[in-house]
C-alpha cells in the first residue's frame, strides 16, 4: 500500500519495491498453503502440488525477491550519490524484471521435471528425483544456487563500501551519518547477514553432513527461514528507516486507523513531527545545499521563506 502510492510508484526503484512486495505476498500465502497441505494431505491433487507446484513456486518467488534486493541496493546508490534520474522511464526495470523471471523460471525446472509421484508398496503416493535425471539437476540447482548467494552479497558490499566512502569524505562525525543513510545499509546488512549465514550451513550440509539425520535436517529447516527475514519484514526493512517512505505510509487510511484507538501516542508522534520541521527550518539559515535524494530537504534561502517543504 505504500509503494503503489503515486510518488513512489513512478520512480524506478518503487517499481522494483512493488515486485518485492508482491513476492513477499505470495510467499506469505504459500506459507498458509503448507497447512492445508497438511490437514488434507491425503488428496492426490494436493500430494501432486506438494511435489511439484508448490516447491517450484516457492523457490522462484524466494529467488527473484533476492536478486530484486540487490537491484533496489544498486538503483539506491546510484540515485543518491551517481545522480541518475529515478524518475527515468520505467521500462528498463520492467524488461529486467522480465528477463530475471523467465531466468529463475527456467533455473529451477528440475522441481517440476526431476520429481515424480510413486506408489510405494503399501499403496501410498511419495515424491522422489527421477534417477536419470537426478544427477544433471543436482550439479544445476547446487550451480545456480550459490550464483543466488554469492552475487547479491557482493552487490550489497559494494553498496555498502560505495556509500561509506561517501560518509567518510563529509567533514561531520561519520557514525552519526550513518544513522542518516541507515535506509540504504540496514537492508544491505541484513540481506548479507541472512544469505552468507545459510550459504555457509548450506555448503557444510552438502558437503559433510548426512541426510538421514533427523537433527541436521531440523537444523537446515531452521537455517532456510533466514532467507525469508528481509520478505517477511519488508516493512521494518525499507519504510520505517527511510523517512520519506514512512510519510507515505502516515498518509493512508491504515496508518489512520491503527492509531486512532491511541490517542495519547498520536499526539506525541505529531509534536515530535512539529519539533522536527522547527529544527529543519532553523538549518536553512546554515549553508545551502541541494536535493539528491528523496530523503533530503531543501534548505535554500529562498525556499525557506515561502516555509513549504515539498519533493
Amino acid at each position: 500500500m505504500t509503494f503503489i502510492r503515486d510518488r513512489i510508484r513512478y520512480t524506478v526503484c518503487g517499481v522494483y519495491l512493488i515486485m518485492f512486495s508482491t513476492c513477499s505476498i505470495l510467499m506469505m500465502i504459500l506459507f498458509l498453503t503448507n497447512i492445508i497441505i497438511a490437514v488434507r494431505y491425503d488428496s492426490y491433487l494436493l500430494r501432486l502440488w506438494a511435489c511439484h507446484g508448490h516447491p517450484y513456486l516457492f523457490v522462484v518467488i524466494l529467488n527473484i525477491s533476492i536478486l530484486i534486493t540487490a537491484i533496489i541496493a544498486i538503483e539506491n546508490v546510484s540515485t543518491r550519490y551517481f545522480n541518475v534520474d529515478r524518475y527515468r522511464s520505467r521500462k528498463c526495470a520492467i524488461f529486467i524484471l522480465f528477463n530475471l523471471f523467465i531466468l529463475v523460471s527456467i533455473l529451477n525446472l528440475d522441481k517440476i521435471f526431476a520429481r515424480k509421484l510413486k506408489f510405494d508398496q503399501t499403496g501410498h503416493l511419495y515424491c522422489t528425483y527421477e534417477y536419470p535425471l537426478r544427477k544433471f539437476w543436482f550439479y544445476i540447482n547446487n550451480s545456480t544456487f550459490y550464483f543466488y548467494i554469492i552475487i547479491p552479497c557482493i552487490i550489497h558490499l559494494l553498496c555498502i563500501i560505495c556509500i561509506y566512502s561517501k560518509i567518510k569524505q563529509h567533514k561531520q562525525i561519520w557514525h552519526r551519518k550513518i544513522l542518516i543513510y541507515i535506509d540504504s545499509l540496514l537492508p544491505s546488512f541484513i540481506i548479507i547477514f541472512c544469505l552468507c549465514i545459510y550459504g555457509i550451513f548450506r555448503y557444510l550440509f552438502n558437503s559433510c553432513i548426512i541426510y538421514s539425520n533427523r537433527f541436521y535436517i531440523g537444523l537446515h529447516i531452521g537455517f532456510l527461514l533466514l532467507l525469508y527475514i528481509p520478505q517477511i519484514f519488508t516493512f521494518s526493512i525499507y519504510i520505517s528507516p527511510n523517512k520519506y517512505y514512512l510519510k507515505e505510509f502516515q498518509q493512508l487510511w491504515i496508518y489512520r486507523l491503527l492509531f486512532c484507538c491511541f490517542p495519547e501516542k498520536q499526539r506525541q508522534i505529531q509534536q515530535f513531527q512539529v519539533m522536527n520541521n522547527l529544527w529543519q527550518r532553523r538549518t536553512s539559515l546554515e549553508t545551502a545545499m541541494t536535493i539528491s535524494t528523496l530523503n533530503d530537504y531543501c534548505i535554500d534561502s529562498e525556499f525557506y521563506k515561502n516555509i513549504k517543504l515539498e519533493l
